[in-house]
């Protein structure tokens, strides 16, 4: 039984590491594009992975428990999740002292720009239209990738 834990972990890890190098490959090609010495075809490419970006998965320990029972790994799933979602499960996520949703965009997506604009939401339908905006103009950050 230890040999198939340690077996999990080391694939874990694995995974995580192959995350890891594709995040460092991403945030080199956005900061390139950053400077100006990337041309027309790079910036463009830079801007198609900050896209893919908004949809890498949060490492399992960061990802989002619903109270209905269901997990999200990423911002798409939580725009997604948000469209089908009851609202008794967006109000305990949601109230006026906190916004769940808002907390865990920034602190494992270091999206600040959109959990700001998520913070502001006070109904599920007009926070889905906000992160669908946000992808569709890809405004997300290159430090997204992290988690």
């Amino acid at each position: 039984m230890e040999k198939g834990i340690v077996a999990r972990n080391i694939k874990e890890t694995a995974a995580r590491n192959m995350k890891d190098a594709t995040v460092r490959k991403m945030t080199d090609t956005v900061s390139r594009n950053t400077t100006g010495n990337a041309t027309r075809d790079e910036r463009e490419t830079a801007t198609k992975n900050t896209n893919k970006s908004l949809a890498l998965e949060a490492s399992t320990g960061k990802r989002f428990f619903l109270n209905d029972g269901r997990s999200l790994g990423t911002i798409m799933e939580l725009q997604n999740a948000l469209g089908n979602m009851d609202n008794s499960v967006f109000k305990h996520h949601v109230t006026t002292e906190r916004n769940d949703f808002s907390n865990w965009i920034k602190d494992v997506f270091n999206e600040t720009t959109l959990a700001g604009k998520v913070a502001k939401m006070e109904n599920r339908f007009n926070m889905k239209e906000t992160i669908e905006k946000y992808i569709s103009e890809g405004k997300g950050d290159s430090s997204c990738s992290r988690y």
